[in-house]
Formats: C-alpha cells, structure tokens, sequence
C-alpha cells in the first residue's frame, strides 16, 4: 500500500492514544521507521502494513475490523489536512454521485502516483427492488458496491469511511446492511451494502430529488399555432439553463476533474448535445463563474 495509510495510522494512534500507544505498536509490528518518516507517495509491501493493523489492535485492545473502521473514519480528516478539502466538498451533491465520482477522483490523480496505483473501484445505484417493498418504501435507499484487487481486508475501512462521509458533507447518519461481501474463491466479485438513513425525512440526501422543469411558453406575440421560431428559442433557452446548471454547481469538481469524465456523469445521456458541443473554452468560462 503506498504509505498514505501508514501514516494515516501513525496520526490517528498519536492524536487519540498519544506517541507511547504508537511507539509500542511500531515495535510489535517491527516496524523501524522513525515518526513522522512514512512517505505517502512511496509504496509499502501490503504486508508491513497489516502488520501496524493487527499490532495497534493487540496495544489497544480491539479487533483489527475496528482498527481498519476506526482508520476509515479518521481517513477523511486526514485527507483534507493535507490538501484535499476543496475537491473531496464537491464531489457532489448527494452520497451516491459523491461515492460514484471517487472513480473520476483517483483516476486524475493517478497520474502523480508512482506506477503501480490500483485504485478500488465504487459504483453506487439506486435499491428499486427495496423501495418496492413494505420495509423499504419511501427510504430512498442506495446500493454501493466496492471492488478491491485487495479482496475484503478494507473492506471495514471503506465501512467507516464511507459513514463519515455521509456525516460530514451531508449532513445524515446512516445504516449499511452488507449484503455480500468480495470473496472471489466463493465466486462474490466485490462487497455490497444497502444504504438507508436513520431519519427518514434525510433520506433525499442519499441521492438527491429529481425537480421537474417547468417551460414557459415564448409565444413573443404570435399564437400557439405559430409554433416554428418560437419551438426554437424555447429549446435553446432550456439547452442553455442545463448547461449552465450542471457546470456552475460543479464548481471545483469541474476544475479537477477532466472534463469529458465530469460530462458523462453530470450529463444523464451521451445522446445529449451538450455532451458533444462542449468546447474547452465553455467549460473553463463556465468553471470560473
């Protein structure tokens, strides 16, 4: 693992257990590394690393799932100390695209890693079959799956993660129900949790709600019949609103990410001309509204 999660580690451990809990987890885990010495861009054999995971579980008395959880609630504040707060706030505007986009996000920063970043792969849908029964109705619930070439060992990162993320940016406490976890010998490809929250009237903040747009009529003095010029002005103007919409609420997601990406995902259809008429010059106006 490339030495974010070291020294992500070494922070949480001193910041809540203090520098003697670290010093005895380094030395069960015969790790010789001085403080403050992990390289976040270098990487680390998987196996020194999960051995600071289960030597800070034997120090501080929890299994090694509550260490990876406690890591991955921690993981996001560790993140935004060092210079991620602007783009992790816009991935965007509901759990669901937030979780989507984080493919978008390691891909544009693959290329400042050394060769050899795998990232994991999360992709998020809305749970129908749920919604459709007496449990699941009105909840608005999401699926997230996640793949690791890892298998399941972060799998109670991601867990601890992902509920703090909820937390911080949306403002919600949720409820994850793991429904499979990855385990390829038994044929499971990645992990998947439904996603609810614990107060209902939150549950749009899971995946946004969808507002109908309302076209008023540009008649400008003719008759309803007259409906050539003006059936073109009024699609135009539409054209123009989503496309101001879907960039200006961006705002630095659209800086950081690449812009064909940011289309595809905030644009529901390739078919749409947006998609296709983007120039560069549109977008970075756009951009800097």
């Amino acid at each position: 693992m490339f030495g974010w999660f070291n020294d992500c580690t070494e922070c949480l451990i001193i910041s809540r257990f203090g520098e003697e809990a670290w010093h005895e987890t380094k030395a069960k885990a015969n790790c010789d590394i001085e403080d403050g010495g992990f390289l976040r861009y270098k990487y680390y054999d998987d196996a020194d690393t999960v051995r600071l995971f289960v030597a800070a579980s034997e120090v501080l008395g929890i299994t090694v799932d509550e260490v990876l959880f406690a890591l991955g609630d921690y993981f996001d504040k560790f993140v935004q100390d060092n210079g991620y707060s602007n783009v992790l706030e816009c991935l965007g505007s509901n759990l669901r695209d937030w979780l989507s986009n984080l493919n978008s996000l390691h891909d544009h920063l693959k290329s400042s890693y050394p060769k050899g970043f795998v990232a994991p792969i999360f992709w998020s849908e809305d749970d129908r079959e749920f919604e459709r029964s007496k449990e699941g109705a009105s909840s608005n619930a999401i699926l997230v799956h996640y793949f690791s070439h890892r298998g399941s060992l972060l799998v109670p990162f991601v867990n601890g993660l992902i509920q703090r993320v909820a937390k911080v940016y949306f403002g919600i406490d949720i409820n994850m129900e793991q429904l499979q976890i990855q385990d390829e010998a038994l044929g499971v490809n990645h992990t998947t949790w439904r996603v609810t929250t614990t107060d209902r009237n939150e549950s749009h903040k899971l995946r946004g709600k969808k507002k109908q747009r309302k076209r008023k009529p540009k008649t400008f003095g003719g008759s309803s019949d007259d409906a050539g010029d003006d059936a073109t002005v009024t699609t135009l103007a539409t054209t123009r609103s989503n496309y101001e919409m879907t960039f200006l609420e961006g705002e630095v997601q659209a800086a950081h990410l690449r812009v064909e990406e940011f289309i595809k995902q905030c644009v529901s259809s390739p078919d749409c001309e947006l998609f296709h008429a983007l120039t560069f010059e549109q977008y970075s106006y756009l951009s800097e509204e």
